[in-house]
């Protein structure tokens, strides 16, 4: 769905109905006016909103490298576990129930995206971008969706994702339910069209 202000982002509320959350993917391009009172803005309505315990809210400057061998190897092995028997085990989120299906079919979902139109994609290659998406998922969002229900009112604002694997990642997000405001003001994100489509685009400005 698609909004028309970083405001509107903010103080939306997707609706509810048969068991689905009405989402927002945005793209918000450029920089605006007065950017840095707007991100500080920002902030302390969501940090409001979060005290009253209406949503959850995260910003991320930049997603954590996967680094380290015992890292490494806890999360490939979460992913041959999924891929054996469609459940996961992580070390901070609890995947069980309802979300565990939730989560199961999101990465699905961003496995097919991931895989189109690559030519003779590795099994190994696949590996290692769901053991990024489970391990950001696991470190970066653990608080956010710690108390996951599937009414969560979940926000994330990221800044300059560039690089396809992350544009996923925060995709996958919002199969889980999160409303992803992406803040792209260095440059858009340069991907094919099937991808940049599941966003939308809101310009803000000129580029810094």
């Amino acid at each position: 769905m698609e909004i028309q202000s970083i405001e509107a982002f903010m103080s939306i509320k997707g609706g509810f109905s048969h068991s689905m959350r009405d989402v927002y993917f945005v793209r918000a391009i450029g920089v605006p006016l007065h950017f840095t009172d707007v991100i500080r803005d920002m902030d302390q309505k969501m940090g409001k909103e979060m005290s009253s315990g209406h949503i959850a809210y995260m910003r991320v400057r930049a997603l954590p490298n996967l680094s380290g061998v015992q890292d490494s190897s806890f999360y490939a092995g979460a992913y041959d576990v999924w891929r054996a028997d469609g459940t996961a085990v992580l070390r901070n989120v609890t995947v069980h129930g309802i979300f565990g299906e939730v989560f199961s079919r999101a990465i699905q979902q961003v496995v097919e995206l991931f895989s189109k139109n690559k030519n003779n994609i590795s099994d190994s290659i696949v590996r290692n971008f769901v053991s990024k998406v489970m391990y950001w998922l696991d470190v970066q969002m653990a608080d956010l969706v710690s108390g996951w229900t599937e009414r969560s009112v979940m926000k994330v604002v990221a800044e300059n994702v560039l690089k396809e694997q992350e544009y996923l990642f925060y995709y996958f997000l919002t199969l889980l339910g999160c409303d992803v405001l992406l803040l792209e003001y260095e440059k858009d994100l340069d991907a094919p069209e099937a991808l940049t489509s599941l966003s939308s685009k809101l310009v803000l400005g000129t580029f810094d």
